[in-house]
């Protein structure tokens, strides 16, 4: 038996977009993911199931993609996409192309792409969550959650706040999936340790680490980027008497468990990440192998800037389909040759075989319990690199017949090996440069103005509302859930790379506004005063637009608890 192990672990994601427009950035994103990423990747892993493969997938949903997927209004709207793009295509493979005669064939296959989507439709009744919690009963996948609307977390100033992200995504995980989660994809892999933290404003003080926070909601492993592991300063040995003896582990300083061990973090193994004085915290974590991630991550050397692939952003003006291979790099859209499925196919299978055996070769000088964890964002797959679900499928399929690896889920690995080491993490993300850059930085600095504001707004208007009932609290939940939407680490990526300045700019203004006029009825009750006019109008419109986690009550509850007890020990 493989005593060394392979986990993708893909991440599922997009912020809240229902009711905040449609086309070219809004509701149309879920439809995009839903039927180039999520209902191929269905398919592909119920295809590796009936040959026998299993495993070798753990998959991420983050709570605010998980209540939009299951959302009345999203699976109508998915329906009519659906049929509008196979209208359309169809009516292209209807069209004589005299340049293009080939563009014909390819029309009629994204007709049947989209028409066979719209039979997945109806025979999963729309039920994309119930597709994915069916693969996890079935141990096919494994899944685990993220920060429920994917806040930054090193950036985020209050305790309160990151608890409730964890305390939130496990509430939710348990609704939508009917399982506890035990691990979690930190927003961006974001992570900061515990110790001295300096506010915007010029304070500091100091705050207990990531892992304490989450850790507290019950989630016990993450993953976290290479460099936070290879740069990582290793503790010691992982005994038992960690787990036995609370009362030791507490008093126990962290020199008294160090013995020679490899001098820096190795990104093949998982650790159990250091709380404070050094002492194991609850949650271990999980790297990012760099070798293998170059090779997906990387647009000028990796595989999806192949030749032969679908170029992503070339569209046609009847419809908005992509005929057209990437064909070469720097290629003008004008100068694009026309697409064929057959030779992307041919590319698949020989990447597939690269990635295998690029897996089998790193893994080769590890001893028992080693395993390589490849995290990407799951949109990356049938989305951005349309081949890329296929690939996942023959990497899989390929690595199922290595004797030297087993495919594995990164919960089950945890259970199977626990880490042997404590390693104290530094700061960091998967970001660019490794930092805080993409989320902190002159385009998006004025950002945090407007969360800071709003945050310490929000708590404050919960607790001074926390035992009340009626409309006092209502504004403090509107306000709340303004605040969980304001919050979301996308609006700065989304500026900071010029992906959609625009939208995100205004949907961050927008939330922040919002917060400050719920605020100001609330305190406008609170006081005895009577709020706006259409206050209570506004109010109805919010709730229903937001309805999403409705079980806030009591998660604030216990993110409070969390906060007010971290740093303490256990």
């Amino acid at each position: 038996m493989a005593r060394k192990s392979f986990s993708f672990f893909l991440h599922g994601h997009l912020p809240w977009v229902l009711g905040h427009g449609r086309w070219p950035h809004g509701a149309e994103w879920l439809c995009e993911a839903a039927v180039e990423t999520w209902i191929p990747l269905v398919r592909a892993l119920d295809r590796l199931s009936a040959s026998g493969v299993r495993g070798g997938v753990t998959l991420s949903v983050s709570p605010v993609l998980a209540e939009q997927l299951a959302h009345g209004k999203f699976t109508a709207m998915l329906g009519d996409y659906l049929e509008d793009r196979e209208r359309t295509a169809g009516e292209d493979a209807a069209r004589t192309w005299e340049d293009e005669p080939g563009r014909t064939e390819l029309a009629a296959y994204w007709r049947d792409f989209y028409r066979d989507a719209l039979r997945f439709l109806d025979s999963s009744g729309g039920d994309l969550l119930g597709e994915l919690r069916r693969l996890a009963d079935q141990e096919v996948i494994e899944l685990a959650t993220c920060g429920a609307t994917h806040f930054y977390f090193p950036l985020t100033a209050r305790d309160e706040s990151i608890a409730l992200q964890a305390v939130l995504a496990r509430r939710t995980h348990v609704r939508r999936f009917g399982q506890e989660p035990t691990g979690m994809w930190l927003p961006e892999c974001g992570y900061r340790p515990g110790g001295t933290w300096w506010g915007r404003d010029g304070s500091a003080r100091v705050r207990p680490g990531v892992e304490e926070l989450v850790g507290a909601a019950g989630i016990r492993w993450f993953v976290v980027d290479s460099a936070l592991v290879s740069g990582g300063r290793a503790l010691g040995s992982y005994p038992e008497r960690t787990h036995r003896l609370a009362d030791a582990r507490r008093a126990a300083r962290a020199e008294d468990l160090v013995r020679p061990i490899r001098p820096e973090g190795d990104t093949r193994y998982s650790y159990q990440v250091a709380g404070p004085g050094g002492d194991p915290s609850r949650c271990a974590c999980f790297s990012r192998d760099p070798g293998t991630g170059i090779q997906v991550w990387c647009g000028d050397h990796g595989y999806p800037g192949d030749p032969d692939y679908l170029d992503f952003h070339k569209k046609s003006d009847t419809g908005g389909h992509r005929y057209w291979r990437i064909t070469g790099p720097g290629v003008d859209l004008a100068e694009k040759s026309l697409y064929s499925p057959a030779r992307a196919q041919e590319r698949v299978a020989n990447h597939a075989d690269h990635f295998a055996h690029l897996v089998h070769s790193t893994l080769a000088d590890t001893s028992d319990g080693a395993i390589l964890c490849a995290p990407y964002d799951a949109e990356l797959f049938g989305h951005w690199w349309f081949e890329g679900v296929s690939w996942i499928e023959a990497a899989l399929s390929r690595l199922a017949r290595d004797p030297d690896v087993a495919l594995t889920t990164l919960g089950r690995h945890h259970e199977e090996f626990p880490p042997e080491h404590v390693l104290a993490l530094p700061e960091g993300s998967w970001g660019e440069g490794g930092g805080h850059a993409v989320w902190r930085n002159p385009r998006v600095d004025w950002t945090w103005s407007l969360i800071d504001a709003a945050e310490a707004e929000v708590w404050d208007l919960l607790g001074r509302t926390a035992a009340m009932e009626g409309l006092p609290r209502r504004f403090a939940l509107a306000a709340l859930r303004e605040f969980l939407l304001l919050g979301a680490s996308d609006w700065a990526f989304l500026i900071t790379t010029n992906g959609a300045p625009d939208y995100a700019a205004d949907r961050l203004r927008r939330h922040a506004e919002n917060v400050a006029t719920c605020a100001d009825a609330a305190r406008r009750l609170l006081t005895g005063r009577e709020p706006a006019a259409d206050a209570i109008t506004d109010l109805e419109k919010l709730e229903a637009r937001n309805d999403f986690f409705p079980d806030l009550e009591p998660a604030v509850r216990e993110a409070i608890e969390i906060a007010q007890r971290s740093g303490v020990g256990v």
